[in-house]
C-alpha cells in the first residue's frame, strides 16, 4: 500500500512538471520508468504539446528506455497529426494488392511571402533540411502549412505557421537537379495533397517519412524526397529488400 502511494505521488509530480513544458522524450522516459501503463501515458500524450525527438536516434533511445511499439507509434501519430484510427501494418508487399491512386498536386512557382502547404514529407535537423535523401532529425509531414520567407541562391527559408519555427531548405543542385527557385515548387503547393485517398497504413508511412513495402514510386518520393530522375537507386543504400516491381516496392 505504501509503495502504491509513493508511486502515485511520484507520478503526480512528474505529470505536473511535464505539463509546464510540454511532453518530450525525457518526459516519456520518466513516465515509463515510474511504471505507468501505456494507456495512461498515451492519454497524457494526447493532452500535452508534442515535443518528441522522433529521429532514428530518438526512437532508439525510447526503445532502450523500455518504450513499447504502441507507445512509439502513438508518439509518431500525435506529433504528425495522424488520426488515431490509422496505423501502419506489416508484411511483404502490404500495399501491392491495394489500388494506390495518384495524389500528386500540380507544381507551382511559389512566391516569397506566400502561404503554402508542403508537397512532401521531409526531415529537418537544427532548423535545416538538405535537399537530398536526408532522413535525420524531426519529421515535417506533408500538408504542413508554411510561409515562404525568402529564396536565396543556395537555399530557401520557410516558416511553420503553427509554431513559428523557421527552416532552411539547402539546395544541392547536383543531387536535386534544380536551381533553388524551381526547387521551391517541388516542396511547396498552393493546396493540400489528398493523402486521405491512400490506404490507411500508407497514409501513416507517408506522414512519418517512412519507406514501406508496396509503395509506388510516387508515394515513395512523397515520403522521402529526392530527384525523381534518380529512380529508386538510393533505396539500395537504405534497405536491400526494397525493389520496384510492377510500380511497387517489393
Amino acid at each position: 500500500m505504501k509503495l502504491k502511494s509513493t508511486l502515485l505521488a511520484c507520478s503526480v509530480i512528474i505529470l505536473g512538471t511535464i505539463q509546464l513544458f510540454g511532453l518530450d522524450n525525457k518526459g516519456l522516459i520518466k513516465l515509463i520508468e515510474v511504471g505507468l501503463e501505456d494507456a495512461t501515458i498515451i492519454l497524457k500524450m494526447k493532452t500535452e504539446p508534442a515535443e518528441y525527438d522522433l529521429s532514428t536516434d530518438g526512437l532508439i533511445a525510447l526503445k532502450q528506455a523500455g518504450a513499447s511499439d504502441e507507445l512509439i507509434q502513438a508518439a509518431l501519430r500525435i506529433q504528425s497529426g495522424i488520426p488515431e484510427a490509422l496505423h501502419p501494418s506489416s508484411g511483404k508487399g502490404e500495399f501491392s494488392q491495394s489500388p494506390i491512386p495518384s495524389i500528386t498536386v500540380p507544381v507551382i512557382q511559389p512566391q516569397t511571402g506566400g502561404t503554402y502547404f508542403t508537397r512532401l514529407t521531409f526531415f529537418q535537423e537544427k532548423n535545416q533540411h538538405i535537399a537530398t535523401n536526408y532522413a535525420r532529425g524531426t519529421v515535417i509531414p506533408i500538408n504542413t502549412e508554411v510561409r515562404l520567407n525568402q529564396i536565396k541562391k543556395k537555399y530557401f527559408e520557410i516558416e511553420i505557421l503553427t509554431s513559428g519555427e523557421k527552416i532552411k531548405i539547402v539546395n544541392e543542385p547536383s543531387y536535386s537537379g534544380l536551381q533553388t527557385e524551381p526547387l521551391t515548387g517541388r516542396y511547396l503547393a498552393d493546396q493540400k495533397t489528398p493523402i486521405e485517398k491512400l490506404p490507411e497504413g500508407l497514409q501513416v508511412s507517408v506522414l512519418a517519412g517512412e519507406l514501406r513495402l508496396g509503395m509506388t514510386k510516387e508515394t515513395a518520393l512523397i515520403a522521402r524526397p529526392q530527384n525523381p530522375e534518380h529512380g529508386f537507386g538510393y533505396m539500395d543504400l537504405l534497405d536491400q529488400s526494397l525493389r520496384p516491381v510492377d510500380g511497387h516496392l517489393q
